[in-house]
């Protein structure tokens, strides 16, 4: 079988001006140096992937990466500079919330005239407009012009339209993050349900991890144009939330006070006299990465410099669900160096096993003055993340832990 979507070598490149005319003089001269008037930007380079029917695809990346690049060339939105793309099947796409939408045409007609566009008879339209307009849930803004809707209203019809052409590839770019939470669950219920039951193929533009992490099968990870990562969803997530935690100790350290740390969601403070240079996380055969199972070794390296004199050194850690909920608070409960105490080094700490269950957990690491823990020198909050996976089912959902007991019973 063919895959649905095919991408080879793909590249898109812009043309952006440089010089800029404010005043007619401006503008002339601008005229007389077309050559200097534009710079190349490589939105895309070189980028090549399948996907096979009825996969869910992550496309991850920081803003400027070209992930909507290339979902607007994949819904033929914007053509490319060079390189070969193939979609096959009735394609389904929520990548520009106005795009598609007549302003001054009512939600209803819109509908009509969206579905028509992209190859539905008046009777295939007919027989799914009240789905579309239930899903949307606008009441009599239905029969209004779409340019009096807010943005929440315009994803609402816009997604309505999207997943209700029954597509064969459903193309979304960042449509969740805007809307009310309501709207974003019975929307990301709705996709499952599509990838489940009609096996649609997804491919999910996002800076979510969580949502990568649930609705996912692979990951497409592009920096600068290029891609840095596609393949499997396990190694793609363990890849990325490394990179995230080499970019974490690159924060500022705030100045600590009692007031900050009860407003501190998340975040760096301190006094800085010793700073945390970086933080991993090492399994039982000393491989960095993000992911564990439950019951294995869990091992935490904090690197550290120390940039000015200081009493000792306390350190402590603490692990947080991805809901809130705190699992753990770990203090190394003495001075760690005593009285010989290296300008630079490591410390670890060992947790074995690691008796989390199957899930997202958040990392905060610190360094405090011993005897004194008031006094805070650099303290990472919640800026790091694993994973634990494992194979415990029919086991409470709200459950953190996982102990194994012995059970006896003790005849009267």
């Amino acid at each position: 079988m063919a895959p649905i979507v095919e991408v080879e070598h793909l590249a898109k490149f812009f043309q952006i001006r440089t010089l800029r005319a404010s005043t007619l003089k401006e503008m002339l001269l601008v005229n007389l140096w077309k050559s200097s008037e534009y710079r190349e930007l490589r939105a895309l380079d070189d980028v090549s992937f399948v996907l096979e029917p009825g996969r869910t695809l992550g496309i991850v990346g920081s803003n400027g990466s070209g992930k909507s690049t290339l979902l607007r060339i994949l819904a033929g939105v914007t053509p490319p500079t060079s390189g070969c793309v193939a979609v096959r099947g009735r394609s389904g796409s929520l990548i520009d919330l106005a795009a598609g939408l007549q302003p001054e045409l009512s939600g209803i007609e819109n509908i009509f005239f969206n579905m028509s566009m992209l190859g539905l008879s008046r009777r295939e339209i007919h027989r799914c407009l009240s789905a579309v307009v239930d899903f949307a849930e606008l009441g009599h803004y239905i029969h209004s012009p779409v340019k009096y809707y807010s943005t929440g209203m315009l994803v609402r019809l816009a997604f309505s339209i999207a997943v209700h052409l029954d597509p064969d590839v459903l193309l979304v770019d960042e449509a969740f993050s805007v809307g009310d939470a309501y709207f974003q669950g019975k929307s990301l219920d709705f996709m499952r349900r599509l990838h489940r039951t009609h096996h649609t193929t997804i491919l999910l533009v996002t800076h979510d991890l969580d949502l990568v992490e649930d609705m996912c099968d692979e990951i497409l990870w592009l920096e600068k144009g290029r891609i840095r990562y596609g393949g499997p969803l396990v190694g793609g997530l363990d890849r990325i939330m490394m990179e995230h935690q080499r970019h974490a100790v690159e924060q500022e350290i705030m100045k600590f006070s009692p007031e900050l740390l009860g407003l501190l969601v998340h975040g760096r403070f301190g006094t800085g006299d010793a700073v945390i240079r970086a933080v991993r996380f090492v399994d039982r055969n000393g491989t960095e990465t993000c992911t564990f199972r439950t019951g294995e070794r869990f091992c935490f390296e904090l690197d550290y410099e120390v940039l000015r004199p200081i009493k000792g050194i306390l350190c402590g850690l603490a692990i947080v669900r991805e809901d809130g909920l705190n699992c753990t608070v770990v203090y190394s409960g003495e001075d760690l160096f005593g009285d010989g105490m290296p300008p630079r080094g490591t410390i670890r700490a060992t947790l074995d096993p690691l008796d989390f269950l199957p899930g997202a957990y958040r990392f905060s690491a610190g360094l405090l003055q011993a005897g004194h823990p008031e006094v805070v020198y650099d303290t990472h909050v919640l800026l790091y993340r694993f994973r634990v996976i494992g194979d415990e089912v029919g086991l409470p959902a709200d459950a953190a832990f996982h102990h194994k007991a012995r059970f006896t019973v003790v005849p009267l």
